[in-house]
């Protein structure tokens, strides 16, 4: 894109480019993935794809944190507490409030250490969540 000049009395002065509308940064594509990547490490990724639709339930505010923290608490036995809970549900509550969830699962298909069940629960929730 070519610099626009405009005179002003005697001398030249660059008027300064609009940027594009459509451009995209790169580095910001890379803070937001490495974002995601942090909460879905606090969450656990095989738990937020096990858990996907709670999650989702809890953010839009159909069962509550407390109901959903015991949930996990109870049904997972590498959790220890309650507070632990709450901040995996915070951190998934965060993905989908800036609308990231398709993202992440992307993030946890691409994933090489995953279960392969777990990949394909991924895939299939992708697929899901697009046609909706």
């Amino acid at each position: 894109m070519r610099e626009k000049t405009k005179f002003i009395g005697d001398a030249p002065t660059v008027l300064p480019q609009k940027k594009k509308q459509n451009t995209i940064d790169l580095n910001q594509i890379d803070d937001v993935k490495y974002k995601v990547e942090r909460m879905l490490n606090s969450i656990g990724k095989s738990i937020f794809v096990k858990y996907y639709y709670d999650f989702k339930d809890c953010y839009m505010g159909k069962i509550t944190n407390e109901s959903f923290a015991n949930k996990l608490l109870n049904e997972n036995k590498n959790a220890k507490s309650i507070d632990g809970q709450i901040i995996r549900i915070n951190n998934a509550k965060k993905i989908f409030s800036e609308n990231l969830q398709i993202l992440a699962l992307e993030i946890i298909k691409n994933s090489k250490r995953l279960d392969e069940q777990i990949i394909t629960e991924a895939n299939k929730i992708i697929l899901e969540e697009r046609i909706i």
